[in-house]
């Protein structure tokens, strides 16, 4: 992060002048599947939310995706994923195990150029609610703090 630090009490802490036109987001959901999902689905649904949380961005005026990044954490593994350019999509790497996915956390991080803090959240939620497409629901359980640049 530009300057910030996560720390595992949920906080981010961005100085509002380093963030020179940047939109930040930093948020904790709950994912769950009921009935449980092969992990297949949930690297789809990664994948499916961070290149449409890329497209909502730039559709809204984002001139640069800085960095969209996610932890999935569960009692069997983890997934993680980034993505810093569009066009060829996001890097995941799936350590989820074979068992079926059923819940876990999910943090997320964005960084845009060219949006402010509000406009980058509402895109995080169009773009979970998307990818979820029925098969996942995301319950949102904080935004750990959002800031626009003070310019």
């Amino acid at each position: 992060m530009i300057d910030g630090d996560v720390s595992l009490d949920r906080s981010v802490s961005i100085p509002s002048s380093e963030t020179h036109g940047f939109g930040v987001f930093g948020g904790v959901a709950h994912l769950s599947a009921t009935p449980p999902v092969g992990r297949h689905v949930v690297a789809d649904f990664v994948a499916v939310f961070l290149q449409t949380l890329a497209e909502e961005c730039l559709d809204r005026g984002a001139d640069l995706i800085g960095h969209l990044k996610l932890h999935l954490r569960t009692d069997h593994g983890a997934l993680r994923a980034s993505l810093v350019d569009h066009l060829p999509g996001p890097a995941l790497h799936n350590n989820l195990g074979e068992l079926p996915f059923a819940e876990g956390d999910l943090t997320v991080n964005a960084i845009v150029h060219g949006l402010d803090a509000e406009n980058v959240r509402a895109c995080v939620y169009v773009a979970a609610r998307s990818a979820a497409n029925g098969n996942l629901a995301v319950e949102w359980n904080s935004c750990v703090r959002e800031r626009e640049d003070a310019r």
